[in-house]
């Protein structure tokens, strides 16, 4: 499995412009690179952000949900 994979970072529900800049250009790269592009959501009850994170072409998203990741941030 070669491809790309991504880590959303949000705050309070909802996501980062850092996040959806870094996911168009995942997905021009992967699309040059004729590879896929793999989303990872961590954190607690995480489907929303996921669902609403879909419109940006990653081809596979992956929930790690916990609720002992509730606040879990990039930085931990």
């Amino acid at each position: 499995m070669s491809g790309v994979l991504l880590v959303a970072e949000y705050l309070n529900g909802k996501t980062k412009k850092a996040t959806l800049n870094a996911l168009t250009f995942a997905r021009q790269a992967t699309e040059k690179l004729n590879t896929k592009l793999y989303l990872l959501v961590i954190g607690n009850a995480v489907q929303d952000i996921a669902a609403s994170l879909q419109p940006y072409g990653a081809d596979v998203i992956y929930l790690v949900e916990d609720p002992a990741l509730e606040h879990c941030t990039a930085e931990t």
